[in-house]
């Protein structure tokens, strides 16, 4: 199967299991559930996941990780014989932590690759329903709406309406903490500077 590199999910499994919390942050930048190409290292990973970020624990042991999959709603599946089997090789697998985000950045690329993919397909099924009557800009608008799908993928799709003022409080306690003394271009006489209320300043 293309876009996956099994050695290197094992390995970073494998890592984390054995380094705790410092090796899961060492990934977890490049790294998702979704990033494996195996159901079992998908929801190994989100069991992971869940014990750092949840349960906010430092290590990892194999009672954990059935812990945390009965908490997500997964140990139906990693309660089969191969499905231990698997979870007991990747404990046991031998990996230098150092070697951690290379094999992250591998499986993590293999995961932006799966995606460009899948989203060409997309693109490529909406040129094969053209008729040729369409205006240019709108034949070449595909690729272009193409592109800036995926780089919303890529983004996490993190577009969501904000508040405008959502950090006003922090940028006024900054103003209050950094005065400052000299708001305008200084003349070189102090007391006309004052006078005007801080040096020459342009108005519009």
């Amino acid at each position: 199967m293309p876009f996956q590199d099994v050695a290197a999910e094992r390995a970073i499994l494998a890592g984390v299991c054995r380094y705790g919390i410092d090796a899961y942050y060492d990934v977890a930048d490049l790294v998702e559930p979704n990033s494996f190409s195996l159901d079992s290292n998908q929801i190994i990973y989100s069991c992971l996941q869940h014990i750092f970020t949840v349960e906010e624990k430092t290590t990892v042991d194999l009672a954990s990780i059935l812990s945390a999959a009965k908490a997500i709603g997964v140990s139906e599946f990693l309660s089969s014989k191969s499905e231990q089997q698997h979870l007991a090789s990747i404990i046991k697998f031998p990996v230098d932590q150092t070697n951690l985000r290379s094999f992250a950045q591998i499986v993590g690329k293999l995961n932006i690759s799966k995606k460009i993919y899948d989203q060409l397909e997309i693109t490529r099924e909406k040129y094969l329903h053209l008729k040729g009557h369409e205006p240019l800009s709108n034949i070449l608008g595909i690729a272009e709406e193409s592109i800036f799908d995926f780089m919303s993928l890529l983004n996490g799709g993190d577009e969501n309406p904000k508040q405008l003022f959502e950090d006003i409080d922090e940028y006024l306690d900054e103003l209050a903490e950094n005065k400052v003394e000299q708001v305008g271009i200084p003349t070189g006489f102090s007391r006309y500077d004052f006078a005007i209320g801080g040096g020459l300043r342009w108005h519009c």
